[in-house]
C-alpha cells in the first residue's frame, strides 16, 4: 500500500473516532451528565473536527483551533461598531437615525470644527450666505440714498429701523409656525420677499415710498433666518450646539465683509438702480437653492394652537433679553457709522469688512468656549468688548480708527452671538426650537430698532460722540444682566 493510500486511512481512521467520541458524549448528556464521562480524544494535540451528531444537535460547532462556527441557522449578527440598534416593531430606532442624520450633516459629534460636511450642511450655508449677502449689499448704500432723497437724520434712522418693526412682528408667528408646518417653507417665503423687495427700492420717489418699502423687505428677515436657524439646531448635536451655530453664523459674518463694501462699489460703477437689481438677484440664488437643494427636518410637528403666549419660549426669555443689548448696539452703528464716515471723507465698508473678517475668525473658538465654559460668561465678554469699540468709534476719524472699531466690534460680536443663541436653544424642547429661535430674533429686532430709532434722535440733538458713548453704557448693561446668571 502507497504512501497516499496510508494517509487516507489515517484520516477516515480520525473521523471514525471523532464520530465516537461525540456521539458518547451525546448519550452522557441524554442520561442526565452521570456516570463515566468519556475522555476526549486528541490527535496530534490538535482539536478534531465536529461529527454528525453535533450538526444534527443544532449547536455552535467546533473547527479549526478551537474557535466556534456560526449556526447556519442563526441570523448574522450586526456589527459592533456603528451599529443600530433593532426597535422589534419598526426596525431602526428614529433616535439612532435622527443622530445619523445630524452626522451626516455637520459632521462627528466631536472634535474640531464640524469639516466632514456634506452637500446637504454646505447647501444650507450657501443658500444662508445669499440670502445675508443681498440685503447687506444695501446695508452702507440705503442711508445715504436716502439723504440723497431728502430725508433727514430723524427721518433716516426711522427708515434704517422700520425694518426691523415687520421682522419682529412676523418672528414669534415663523418661530410657532416653523414647528407645527416645517422650516422649508418660511425659508422660501423669506427668499422670495427679499428678491421682491430689493428691486422695489429703485422705484421708490420719496422717503415715505423707502420706508413702505422697508417695511415689506424686512418681512422676509422675519421669515427666513428664524426657520434656517432653528433647522440647523436640528441637525446640530447638543455638546456642539454653539461651535456649529457659530460655524452657520459665519455665512453672515463673510457677507457682512464683502456686502457693504462691494454695494458702495457697484453704486460708482452702475448707480443705485443697478445696485437694487444686483441684490435682487443675490436674493433669487438664495431661493433658487432652498427650493431644488434644501430638504425638510421636522420630524416630529408640534400641532399647539396659535396664541401670544405659544408664540414665545419661557426657556430663551432670558437670553433674548441680554441679546436686545447687543443688539441695540448694532441697530446704532448700523444706522449711523456711514453717515459718520461719511462726514470724515472715509468708506464705510473699511469697518463693516475688518468688523465681519473678526466675527468670522471668532465664532468658531467662541463658540466652543461657550460650549465649554458655559453661555453667561462669554456673552458677557463679547458685550464688554463691544462697548470698548463704540468708545473707540466715538472718538475716530480716520481710516485707522475706523478699522480698529470694526475689528474690536467684530470680535465682540462673533464672541457674543453664537453664545446667546446656543444659550436660547439649550433650555428648549426638540419641538420648541422654531419658538426658542423666534423668540431669539424678536429681541435682536426690537434691539436693532429701538437702536436706529433712538440713536437718530440722540444723533440729531446731542451728535455721534455722544450717541456713541451712551450705546456703550447698554453694552455694559446686558453684560452686567449676563453675570447674573453666571454658575
Amino acid at each position: 500500500m502507497g504512501r497516499g493510500s496510508h494517509a487516507l486511512h489515517r484520516s477516515r481512521a480520525g473521523r471514525r473516532r471523532g464520530h465516537d467520541a461525540v456521539g458518547a458524549r451525546l448519550r452522557h448528556r441524554v442520561a442526565g451528565g452521570r456516570g463515566h464521562r468519556p475522555p476526549r480524544r486528541r490527535h496530534g494535540g490538535r482539536q478534531q473536527p465536529p461529527g454528525l451528531g453535533a450538526l444534527r444537535a443544532g449547536g455552535p460547532q467546533r473547527g479549526g483551533r478551537g474557535g466556534l462556527r456560526a449556526d447556519p441557522r442563526r441570523p448574522p449578527a450586526l456589527p459592533r461598531h456603528g451599529a443600530a440598534r433593532r426597535d422589534p416593531v419598526d426596525g431602526v430606532r428614529p433616535v439612532r437615525a435622527g443622530r445619523r442624520r445630524r452626522r451626516a450633516l455637520v459632521g462627528g459629534a466631536h472634535g474640531s470644527p464640524p469639516d466632514g460636511l456634506t452637500r446637504a450642511f454646505a447647501v444650507l450655508w450657501l443658500s444662508g450666505f445669499a440670502f445675508f449677502l443681498s440685503f447687506l449689499l444695501l446695508l452702507s448704500a440705503l442711508p445715504i440714498f436716502a439723504r440723497r432723497m431728502g430725508a433727514s437724520d430723524s427721518a433716516i434712522g426711522l427708515i434704517m429701523g422700520s425694518f426691523a418693526l415687520t421682522s419682529l412682528a412676523l418672528r414669534p408667528a415663523t418661530g410657532w409656525a416653523a414647528d407645527r408646518y416645517g422650516r422649508r417653507p418660511f425659508m422660501i417665503a423669506g427668499a422670495l420677499v427679499f428678491t421682491l423687495a430689493s428691486i422695489a427700492y429703485g422705484w421708490t420717489a420719496g422717503a415715505a415710498g423707502l420706508l413702505l418699502v422697508r417695511l415689506v423687505h424686512g418681512a422676509g428677515m422675519g421669515l427666513y433666518p428664524t426657520a434656517a436657524s432653528a433647522m440647523v439646531a436640528d441637525v446640530t448635536p447638543p455638546q456642539r450646539r454653539g461651535e456649529v451655530l457659530g460655524f452657520y453664523g459665519a455665512a453672515g459674518s463673510i457677507a457682512m465683509a464683502v456686502g457693504p463694501m462691494t454695494g458702495i462699489a457697484l453704486v460708482g460703477r452702475f448707480d443705485f438702480t443697478g445696485l437694487f437689481w444686483i441684490a435682487g438677484a443675490v436674493a433669487a440664488v438664495a431661493l433658487l437653492m432652498t427650493l431644488t437643494a434644501v430638504d425638510e427636518t421636522l420630524v416630529q410637528p408640534r400641532a399647539v394652537p396659535f396664541t401670544a403666549g405659544s408664540a414665545l419660549s419661557a426657556a430663551a426669555l432670558f437670553p433674548s433679553l441680554v441679546t436686545l443689548c447687543l443688539m441695540f448696539t448694532y441697530g446704532t452703528q448700523v444706522a449711523f457709522l456711514p453717515l459718520h464716515a461719511d462726514a470724515h471723507g472715509v468708506n464705510p465698508g473699511v469697518f463693516f469688512l475688518v468688523s465681519a473678517a473678526t466675527i468670522t475668525v471668532a465664532r468658531g473658538p467662541a463658540g466652543r468656549l461657550s460650549d465649554r465654559l458655559g453661555r453667561p460668561p462669554i456673552a458677557a465678554t463679547g458685550l464688554l468688548l463691544a462697548a470698548a469699540a463704540l468708545v473707540m468709534l466715538a472718538f475716530s476719524e480716520g481710516t485707522l480708527g475706523l478699522a480698529l472699531a470694526g475689528a474690536i466690534y467684530g470680535a465682540a460680536y462673533g464672541t457674543a452671538q453664537p453664545a446667546l443663541m446656543a444659550w436660547c436653544v439649550d433650555n428648549a424642547a426638540e419641538g420648541d426650537r422654531g419658538r426658542a429661535m423666534g423668540t431669539f430674533y424678536s429681541a435682536l429686532e426690537i434691539g436693532i430698532a429701538i437702536g436706529a430709532m433712538s440713536s437718530g434722535l440722540a444723533v440729531a440733538r446731542w451728535g455721534f460722540t455722544i450717541t456713541f458713548l451712551a450705546t456703550a453704557g447698554i453694552a455694559i448693561a446686558g453684560a452686567t444682566l449676563a453675570l447674573t446668571r453666571t454658575r
